[in-house]
C-alpha cells in the first residue's frame, strides 16, 4: 500500500480528530491523535510486550494527571494531591525501567505536538494546502525519537 493509496484514511483521522477536539477537548480527542498517527505511513516504534505497553500507558496516564494537578493548584488540598501523585509516578518510574520512562515521555510529547497541529488546524482554512501541511508537521513528529526530544529541549 502506497502512500497516496493511504491519504484519504488520514485525512479521514484527521478531520475526525479535529472534530473530537472542537466538539469534547483534548481529554476527548486523544484516542483520534492515537489514530491520526496510526494511520500515518512509516510508522516507526518499538514492538513492545503486552505488560510494557501496559506500564507505558500507565506512565504516560500518571504524567498527564501530575500535569494537570501542577496546572491546577487549588489550595492545600491540591497541593496535596499533586506531591501524591508526584509519589506515585516516582514509583511507577522506578518500577518500569529508564526505557519505559523514556517512551512514556516521548508519547506525552508526541500527544502535545500533535495537539497543537490539530489546534492550529482548526483554528485555521482548513483547505487542502493546509492538510498537506499539517500532515507533513505530523509526520515529523511520528518520526521523532528519544534521542530528537533530548535535542531539542
Amino acid at each position: 500500500m502506497s502512500e497516496r493509496d493511504n491519504a484519504p484514511a488520514v485525512e479521514t483521522s484527521l478531520w475526525s480528530a479535529v472534530t473530537l477536539l472542537d466538539e469534547r477537548g483534548p481529554a476527548a480527542a486523544r484516542m483520534a491523535v492515537e489514530e491520526v498517527l496510526s494511520a500515518l505511513p512509516g510508522r516507526r516504534g518499538r514492538d513492545w510486550t503486552a505488560p510494557q505497553e501496559a506500564r507505558i500507558r500507565a506512565l504516560v496516564n500518571r504524567m498527564d494527571t501530575v500535569r494537570a494537578l501542577d496546572r491546577a493548584q487549588e489550595g492545600w488540598w491540591g497541593r496535596r494531591r499533586a506531591r501524591r501523585a508526584r509519589r506515585r509516578l516516582a514509583v511507577l518510574m522506578r518500577v518500569a525501567g529508564p526505557k519505559l520512562v523514556d517512551e512514556a515521555a516521548l508519547r506525552c510529547w508526541k500527544s502535545a505536538r500533535v495537539l497543537e497541529v490539530l489546534r492550529g488546524f482548526a483554528a485555521g482554512r482548513r483547505d487542502r494546502a493546509e492538510v498537506a501541511e499539517v500532515l507533513d508537521r505530523l509526520r515529523v513528529v511520528q518520526r521523532a525519537t528519544y534521542l530528537d526530544l533530548g535535542q531539542a529541549a
